[in-house]
């Protein structure tokens, strides 16, 4: 289901847009490595809202069973939520990636 939805995603053009500013954090500007660590703030402050989301629908689901608990939509969508923000920060970036032959040929690296 999620790993459905980013199958395509994982080239190197869809990497440089989620990831580029990335680079900036071993700038030698100091301005530039300011403007990538105040995006990685951000980026790491969107995965904890996302786990945060997630806990509380966890919560508001606990009534259920497990099985019923993991398939309610609302904890269906948290998780899809949180999938998405890690996508965007570092280092959540580099778990759960597609499977590659090579590590040197993903590019992600």
């Amino acid at each position: 289901m999620i790993e459905d939805a980013v199958a395509g995603d994982d080239d190197a053009r869809a990497w440089d847009e989620r990831l580029g500013w990335a680079f900036g954090l071993v700038a030698d500007d100091p301005a530039e490595r300011a403007v990538a660590l105040a995006r990685l703030v951000r980026a790491r402050q969107g995965v904890e809202g996302a786990f945060d989301r997630y806990n509380t629908a966890w919560r508001l689901t606990l009534p259920l069973g497990t099985t019923e608990r993991y398939r309610h939509p609302d904890v269906l969508r948290a998780y899809q939520l949180i999938h998405e923000a890690r996508r965007y920060a570092l280092p959540d970036c580099l778990w759960n990636r597609h499977e590659v032959e090579e590590l040197g040929a993903w590019p992600g690296m």
